[in-house]
Order: structure tokens, then C-alpha cells, then sequence
């Protein structure tokens, strides 16, 4: 039986999701801006719409995202169709089960740790990034990273790549967390083949469209330039305030900024990105068979490569809540006090993102310090956890890891 402290966590789940409800199906609550808050969630509707009266995902339909989205992007459709109900109405339904799925797996991490503040993280984290969370499908490929986790932690590597895998061909960023855990893993082979036979599996039906697969979506991926809200971009907005010629022009979907030095800070960024990957295979090499702390170099391999990459859209700030609160349901000591900034730079994100994003377009010079203050926040975190994780060494509890831990028990 659930402990009664619990049931104040539920509560305020409940609470909450009848609060992204609200705005993920009329996000005109944040009206009088240039843009739609909703627009991707009409673009989804649009692929659908062309998927069910017949068209080729990709051939026909130039769908960015990659063959794993598109079971959450054409069902809404068919709710639609069959009962006539608005497509965005499913798409928060759909939302909200892929949530509680999400919650239950870091429920399940919590296991015998004494730690609660992971599941309070998914919670009011998610909460607090606002309209996004229920606007984008990055909630899919976050919860599949999380119960990938999950598996990894119960010592079930194999179906751990699985749903890494998974999470991969939703969308591409779990891919990069697969390399550190194949580092980790005890037995390399089975994780790595596990993960290679899910992604040519759900990939293998589109075979045929192979080249218009690629051309949507690593071709648009890799043609994007310095996103506006990036780390990059705001410290190019900043020289702007200062007189620099700087710009912002809407490119690939995306306002970008563009201005002296925008191709070299490009090839920077994408070193540095290497350099991340790299370092983190290093340092989960040096761990192995020790999930538990796999979770830290996860939650500080994504926080660099967010703060260090081109494109920092306000929705990849689900995919650190969500690692985060894996590591912190897990006990992660090198995660603990960096995961102290998640809940403010949540807050921030979402008053960068809808809340001032006009005003950061237009570069006026409070939205510009509000983006610098959450993306110094952000490199702060990056920073603290890397240190962490690099300065981590084994203690009891990661020693008594290598015994068996299996799934959740009610606290």
C-alpha cells in the first residue's frame, strides 16, 4: 500500500496536468503574441491529415521527425475522424498518458532509495515549463529515456537498449545517451544488438522511402543555424545590445540569429558536442556496470550538450527534467545539488518561452537579460554536474548496486 505522503504527490499531478490540459488545448490563454504557441501541434495535425487520406510519410509528407514519432502524430487524427472531437484534444490525451507513463517510471527508480525528490521534479518541473510540454512530442522520447533508465537500473540491459532505441527513432537525442551506456554496459553485445535490431525494425517499413526519410529529417536538422534562444544566440543578442550587426530571421520553422562569426560559432559548437560525446563514453567506460551512476553521466552529458549546442528549442528543457529526475530518484550524488537549478530554469524557460519570446525576436533588451540569465543557468549546471560526475567515486551504495534491484516498491 502507497504511504499517505504519496497521495499528496498524485494530488498535485492532478492538479497540474488540468493545468497543461488547459493551455496545451487552448493556449490562447497566452494571447497578443506574433505567434502561435499551438503552431506544432497544427502542423502535426497536417501530416496526419495527408498520412490518412493516403500520402507517404516522407515521400509524400516531408515530416521532420523521425518513422518512431509518427504513431503519436497520426492517432489524434484518427480520434478525430472517428468521433469528430478537435485533433488537439486527442493530442493532449495522448500527452497525458505518455506523463503518467513517465511518472510511474520514476516512481518505479525510486525502488529503496530514501530520496523523493525525483518524482517531485517530473511533477512540478514539467509543470512549471508550461505549454510546451503538451504542444510537442518531446515527452516521448524523455519517457522512453526514463524507462530505459528504469530497465538499466533493474539490471536488464538488454531491454534498456530497447527502449533507448526507441526513444531514438521518436527523436534523435536518446541516441546520444545510447553511447555512454553501451560504455557502461557489463555485457556490450547484447545491449548494443538489442538496440540495433529495435531501430532497424521500426525503421525497415520505410525502407522504400529511405533517401525522403533522410533529406526530412537529418536534412533539416543539419541545415539549421544559431537558434535564437541557444547559448550562443543570446550571447550573440547581447553584442547586438551593444551595437554589433546582429539580426533574427525565421529560418527552418525557427527564429535564428545570424551576424559576424555565425559559421565559425557553428563548427565550434559542433567540435565541443564531439568533444561531449567523447568525454562521457570515457567517463562511463571507467564505470562499468554501475547504472546508478550512469544516471549522473547521462543527466551531465545531455546538460553540456544543451548548452553548448546550436539549437536549445524551450520543449528539450522535458528532456533534462525528465533525466534529472531519473538521477535523482535514483540517488545520483554528482546530480543532487546541480539538480537544485532545474526548477528555476524551468521557470525561466517558460517565461523566455511564450512569455517573452516577442520581446526576445524583437531584441529588447529585458527579454535579451532574461535569456542570459537562464542560459548562464544552465552552463552553471552543465558545469556543476560534469564536475560531479568527473570527481565521483564509488561508495557502498554503488558497490551494493551490483547486487540485483529490482523495479519499485511503495515507499
Amino acid at each position: 500500500m502507497l504511504r499517505r505522503s504519496w497521495w499528496l504527490l498524485f494530488v498535485v499531478f492532478a492538479v497540474t496536468r488540468v493545468g497543461l490540459i488547459y493551455v496545451g488545448v487552448d493556449p490562447s490563454i497566452y494571447g497578443g503574441r506574433d505567434h502561435d504557441i499551438g503552431s506544432d501541434v497544427s502542423i502535426y495535425a497536417g501530416w496526419a491529415d495527408g498520412i490518412i487520406e493516403g500520402d507517404v510519410p516522407y515521400r509524400d509528407e516531408p515530416i521532420e521527425y523521425p518513422p518512431g514519432s509518427l504513431p503519436f502524430i497520426v492517432a489524434p487524427a484518427l480520434g478525430k475522424a472517428i468521433t469528430g472531437l478537435p485533433y488537439r484534444a486527442f493530442f493532449g490525451a495522448a500527452m497525458l498518458a505518455v506523463d503518467v507513463l513517465g511518472l510511474i517510471a520514476v516512481l518505479r527508480l525510486v525502488g529503496h532509495q530514501v530520496s523523493r525528490a525525483g518524482p517531485w521534479l517530473w511533477v512540478l518541473g514539467l509543470a512549471a515549463l508550461g505549454p510546451v510540454v503538451w504542444t510537442r512530442l518531446d515527452l516521448v522520447p524523455a519517457v522512453a529515456t526514463l524507462w530505459a533508465l528504469e530497465r538499466i537500473v533493474a539490471r536488464a540491459w538488454t531491454s534498456g537498449g530497447v527502449l533507448l532505441a526507441f526513444g531514438a527513432v521518436a527523436k534523435v537525442f536518446p541516441g546520444f545517451l545510447f553511447l555512454p551506456a553501451a560504455a557502461a554496459a557489463p555485457r556490450r553485445t547484447p545491449f548494443l544488438g538489442a538496440g540495433a535490431a529495435t531501430a532497424l525494425l521500426l525503421l525497415a517499413p520505410f525502407g522504400v522511402v529511405l533517401h525522403p526519410m533522410l533529406s526530412s529529417v537529418a536534412g533539416y536538422h543539419l541545415g539549421r543555424g544559431i537558434q535564437l534562444e541557444s547559448v550562443w544566440g543570446g550571447a550573440m543578442l547581447l553584442t547586438g545590445l551593444a551595437g554589433a550587426p546582429v539580426s533574427v530571421e525565421k529560418r527552418f520553422g525557427a527564429w535564428e540569429t545570424l551576424g559576424p562569426g555565425t559559421e565559425a560559432l557553428g563548427i565550434a559548437s559542433t567540435v565541443l558536442a564531439v568533444g561531449v560525446l567523447a568525454g562521457s563514453v570515457a567517463v562511463a567506460w571507467r564505470r562499468r556496470d554501475e547504472p546508478l551512476r550512469l544516471a549522473g553521466v547521462w543527466f551531465a552529458t545531455l546538460a553540456l550538450l544543451l548548452a553548448v549546442g546550436p539549437v536549445l528549442s524551450p520543449q528539450f528543457m522535458v528532456w533534462l527534467v525528465a533525466v534529472g529526475a531519473g538521477a535523482l530518484a535514483v540517488g545520483s550524488d554528482t546530480v543532487r545539488k546541480a539538480a537544485l537549478f532545474l526548477l528555476p530554469l524551468a521557470v525561466l524557460t517558460h517565461l523566455v518561452y511564450p512569455i517573452s519570446y516577442d520581446g526576445l525576436v524583437a531584441m529588447e533588451p529585458v527579454s535579451v537579460w532574461l535569456l542570459t540569465a537562464r542560459n548562464a543557468m544552465l552552463a552553471a549546471l552543465a558545469v556543476w554536474s560534469t564536475v560531479g560526475v568527473v570527481r565521483d567515486r564509488p561508495t557502498e551504495t554503488h558497490r551494493a548496486d551490483r547486487g540485483s534491484r529490482r523495479g519499485w516498491e511503495a515507499p
